[in-house]
């Protein structure tokens, strides 16, 4: 706990409420709705045209989050048309196209999107623009060094993201804004809990010996 502290910047250790061993998954098997396929044709046709592919080499190439191409201006517009988007699709939808999803990722976050208050009953909410934006956000700066890890919805209307190698080896993080994002890595006899922001994380990640971003089920 002390080399966390040490190593992540104000780090603020605290007990995660929710996280644990292993998080929030949903049993639901959701069909997938005619805007969403048809958002996701368009989103793989701009992706396919979109060099060059890593989202560190698109930043080095001089595309920014307000280069990107408008929703409106891809075609968005049949039956279903661009106002059928979720909010929070909308208010990242440049850097759904900057943090280079797979089209599996994409979907899913296409699905959650569309959940609204009320989702998991009386108090729960939707997901919010903040949250997918702090995750997006994070992918972006980290480009290659993670590859995908599991998402879930939370009844705060977060995304926890989870990589999991095995069940003594796993890294859980909750992404709230970009300056709060709760976290617990699980690696064999060390553990390490607590918040920062997403900037922290990015810094620190990386950088741990066993490479928990690179984590997936074997």
């Amino acid at each position: 706990m002390i080399e966390a502290r040490s190593l992540v910047t104000q780090l603020n250790v605290m007990p995660l409420a929710d996280a644990g061993a292993r998080q929030i998954r949903f049993a639901e098997q959701f069909g997938e709705a005619p805007e969403v396929q048809q958002a996701n044709e368009a989103a793989q046709s701009f992706r396919a045209n979109l060099e060059p592919r890593t989202a560190g080499e698109r930043l080095q190439s001089g595309l920014t989050i307000d280069a990107v191409t408008d929703p409106e201006d891809i075609s968005l517009r049949g039956a279903a048309g661009a106002n059928a988007m979720p909010h929070p699709i909308l208010a990242n939808w440049s850097r759904l196209f900057l943090a280079g999803l797979s089209g599996e990722l994409y979907s899913r976050i296409w699905q959650m999107a569309r959940y609204k208050d009320g989702w998991r009953g009386e108090g729960s909410r939707a997901l919010t623009e903040e949250a997918l934006k702090a995750f997006l956000e994070f992918l972006i700066k980290i480009d290659e060094d993670t590859v995908e890890p599991t998402l879930a919805l939370t009844a705060r209307g977060t995304l926890q993201a989870e990589w999991f190698r095995n069940l003594r080896r796993h890294l859980d993080v909750e992404f709230v804004s970009d300056e709060k994002a709760f976290f617990g890595l699980f690696d064999q006899h060390s553990v390490y809990e607590g918040v920062d922001s997403v900037d922290a994380l990015v810094r620190w990640l990386p950088d741990r010996p066993s490479k928990p971003l690179k984590w997936r089920s074997q």
